[in-house]
């Protein structure tokens, strides 16, 4: 205990922790801990030069470019711990580096070099009392190269209450009781399920698309516009039944563009903005969207990127086509009722929610990650006609509410009974599909 006047003070180094060696800071052999709380800024939040820094920590690591830059503290820290393996190091973190692809990039580097996880608090939230900082979800993991036979788990039924301890063998990546094993991209569905794509990315500046009341003035002004106009859905307009509308004008000749001049403005518009943007080479089809995924005039399966924590399934649906779906949602063309009955069912639900990513607490649903590495059952005729009738039961409960829309049925509060029974019966199907006995 040191009292006033102090006579010893903290030996601080002010330097770029990700360039500097650590070992001249303070030498490995004399240390104990490592403990800190990285900046907090995401993989498509960083300037070109922390992103540099990263790639030079990374050393080639494949998909450096997806990480966050909390995640060039632990590789350091991992290099350092090289110098003496019974250092125990520990973050606060942004909750994404559990989460999503991160872990697949970044964990089978350090269990390869002996570190385990030791304890870990997973997501709570952060409030920070600092002016113009915003409160964030975050994890804390603790990790070492010399782990404890038993290891600490804390948890947080809500985000700002307390932790609740669970006492664990081994925790995962993910942040769950379980073994170190990770789950990487992978570019195709591992069980030969139909290709799921994006949507379709405007990067127009906003003026390819619409409010109803910006297609009404629209189409007041120009009439013949009105075949190029479609309805546009991205994951809240599609849950929340919002109207959002776009020029879709793909097949569009240079004539009938400039024979409809309020329809020529914007597209003069969209080019000025890509001429701007950091890719200036889209501004050579300023008329179309910047990626185009998805074909309006097909029917499909939509899946929202992102829905709340609160529902126990993300809510899925058809569409017969004339619908172009924003780069928010994710597409499955010519999908299935089965499809839909695999993927609406609580047992995907549950693969979700364990290793697919987040906004701050909201699930965040993603192709490569998700989907493609979702094992899909292996059914005889007779199971797929069941799990294809119950998924139309689901559809068929849903319409039996047709002033509801998706966020209203699917609010645990207030589910109706009949969609409630018609999920509750498609679970234990695809249970079954996967285990006879069920689980």
């Amino acid at each position: 205990y040191s009292r006033i006047p102090l006579t010893d003070g903290a030996h601080i180094v002010c330097a770029n922790a990700l360039t500097i060696d650590w070992n001249t800071v303070r030498p490995a052999a004399d240390t104990d801990y490592i403990l800190g709380n990285p900046p907090f800024l995401g993989s498509r939040t960083m300037d070109k030069g922390q992103k540099a820094e990263v790639r030079a920590v990374a050393k080639g690591l494949s998909q450096a470019g997806f990480l966050d830059f909390v995640v060039a503290w632990y590789l350091l820290a991992d290099r350092y711990t090289d110098l003496n393996p019974a250092i125990r190091v520990a973050f606060v973190s942004t909750n994404s580096i559990s989460q999503g692809e991160q872990p697949g990039i970044f964990w089978p580097r350090l269990f390869t070099n002996g570190q385990h996880i030791v304890f870990a608090h997973r997501t709570f939230a952060w409030d920070n009392d600092a002016r113009g900082v915003a409160h964030v979800h975050c994890v804390i993991i603790g990790f070492s190269r010399k782990p404890d036979k038993v290891r600490e788990l804390y948890s947080y039924d809500d985000a700002r209450g307390e932790p609740i301890l669970q006492l664990v063998p081994s925790i995962s990546p993910y942040l769950i009781p379980g073994d170190e094993y990770v789950v990487g991209n992978h570019q195709t569905q591992i069980s030969g399920a139909p290709k799921m794509s994006f949507g379709n990315m405007p990067a127009d500046g906003g003026h390819l698309l619409m409010t109803r009341a910006e297609r009404d003035a629209l189409l007041a002004r120009e009439p013949g516009a009105a075949p190029w106009v479609l309805p546009f859905l991205g994951s809240k307009e599609f849950i929340n039944g919002l109207e959002r509308y776009c020029l879709w004008l793909d097949g569009i000749t240079a004539g009938q563009l400039r024979a409809l001049p309020a329809v020529y403005e914007r597209v003069v518009a969209v080019r000025s903005e890509r001429e701007k943007s950091s890719r200036p080479q889209l501004a050579d089809t300023p008329h179309l969207f910047a990626q185009i995924t998805q074909a309006p005039d097909k029917p499909f399966l939509i899946v929202p990127s992102v829905s709340s924590e609160r529902r126990e399934y993300v809510p899925m649906g058809f569409f017969d086509g004339g619908v172009v779906v924003s780069n928010l949602c994710l597409t499955i063309q010519d999908a299935t009722l089965f499809e839909f009955a695999i993927l609406t069912s609580r047992m995907h639900m549950d693969w979700l929610r364990t290793i697919g990513g987040r906004l701050e607490s909201r699930l965040r649903y993603s192709k490569d990650v998700v989907y493609n590495n979702f094992v899909f059952p292996t059914v005889i005729d007779s199971q797929r006609a069941n799990l294809e009738q119950l998924a139309q039961k689901v559809l068929d409960a849903r319409a039996a509410h047709p002033t509801d829309t998706l966020a209203d049925l699917y609010d645990p509060n207030v589910m109706p009974a009949n969609l409630a029974t018609a999920h509750r019966a498609l679970d234990a199907a695809v249970d079954q599909a996967y285990r006879h006995a069920g689980f």
